[in-house]
């Protein structure tokens, strides 16, 4: 089994919360900002079994300050248990995978995929621009592969 979600909207999923209200870019890169700390992408139930694990591909583009050190923590949940954390270290655009328990919590006829980020900032506060978003990560796609 196979999940793609894009920045795109689909019937197969919505961007629940936590999201700019549509993606961003040029043709060859979209992506759509979390725009704040906590982002939710609901989708058709995730079927499986706490037995089963997966992989989880994140690509996007994190939002940094560029300082040294700096860098974009998203910690994944899916139906409200945590499944692992990616580590986004530098700007530009990056493709993240972990390994993923894939334990849930409920049967119900959808799956929520939310992602934590401790470290969103203000582009505004950092008298980087205007922006008074709290950015994240700028969202490409995800894939979950069973």
């Amino acid at each position: 089994m196979n999940i793609v979600i894009t920045a795109h909207e689909s019937n197969a999923y919505q961007f629940e919360s936590g999201f700019s209200a549509q993606a961003e870019g040029d043709g060859m890169s979209p992506h759509r900002w979390t725009i704040s700390e906590m982002a939710v992408i609901k989708t058709s139930l995730i079927n499986i079994t706490s037995q089963d694990s997966a992989t989880l591909i994140l690509d996007a583009i994190p939002f940094t300050t560029g300082a040294p050190n700096s860098y974009q923590d998203a910690i994944i949940s899916i139906d409200g248990i945590s499944q692992g954390t990616l580590r986004f270290r530098e700007a530009g655009e990056k493709t993240l995978r972990i390994r993923i328990p894939m334990m849930r919590s409920h049967n119900s006829a959808f799956s929520f995929i939310s992602i934590y980020l401790p470290n969103s900032m203000s582009p505004a506060l950092l008298g980087m621009s205007d922006d008074q978003r709290s950015l994240g990560l700028g969202f490409r796609k995800m894939e979950l592969n069973f």
